[in-house]
């Protein structure tokens, strides 16, 4: 295992940039908060559950060499990104008209298909996001020497890492939410401007998506 890591001072560096690239603020980190906050902790769980598992499948298509396609065929970033900042969108139209998870179940379906939808919309709210390929593209490759004779284990490895570090903070925001959120159902006004807000942001992310396009692959490695 230690011979898959980076030396102390690489792995200091990368330990650190992980933690703050986690508290960055970000559609992920918005729907673990809303679903924590409007159902509970375990619906936030669920949700992280589905972003970590679309993190999973960005990194192993970057140690596979598969993101470089997003940089090598540019119609391939335009559609993914239209793509996501659709989903995106939708999402934060849901929020905005249901409020917070009202949206889950409005047919009388059952806890576990409930489930089942919080993990999918999370999952295709990361997979469908390029610049979260991008950045594990143009991130974890950095900390893998050129001489290194496994990148791709190397890479998967640093993933794991940041993975845990991005669980730990979700985690925790998840659990703070779910204690806001016994608050927040005495005080449904407030409950309300909680979702209208995460859902105008969830847009407005949406629309930096699109309108982010043109320099997406300006700080990437050039491709081998």
């Amino acid at each position: 295992m230690s011979a898959l890591l980076p030396d102390a001072a690489q792995l200091s560096v990368f330990l650190t940039a992980s933690l703050l690239m986690g508290l960055t603020p970000g559609p992920d980190m918005l729907l673990v908060l809303n679903r924590s906050i409007g159902i509970g902790f375990g619906a936030g769980m669920i949700t992280m559950a589905g972003i970590i598992t679309g993190a999973f499948a960005h990194t192993m298509a970057a140690a596979l060499g598969l993101s470089v396609l997003l940089i090598r065929y540019p119609v391939s970033y335009e559609i993914m990104r239209y793509g996501g900042a659709l989903y995106l969108a939708y999402i934060g139209w849901q929020i905005l008209r249901h409020g917070n998870g009202l949206d889950l179940d409005p047919s009388g379906n059952t806890q576990q298909n409930s489930w089942r939808r919080l993990y999918r919309q999370a999952l295709l709210t990361n997979l469908l996001n390029p610049k979260v390929a991008l950045f594990i593209l143009a991130f974890l490759p950095q900390f893998v020497p050129p001489s290194a004779s496994n990148p791709a284990s190397r890479i998967m490895v640093l993933g794991i890492l940041f993975f845990v570090i991005g669980i730990v903070i979700m985690t925790t925001l998840a659990a703070m939410a779910g204690r806001l959120r016994r608050w927040l159902a005495t005080h449904p006004m407030a409950l309300r401007g909680q979702a209208t807000v995460t859902g105008l942001l969830m847009l407005i992310f949406a629309f930096g998506l699109v309108w982010s396009g043109g320099s997406h692959a300006s700080n990437l490695p050039p491709s081998s």
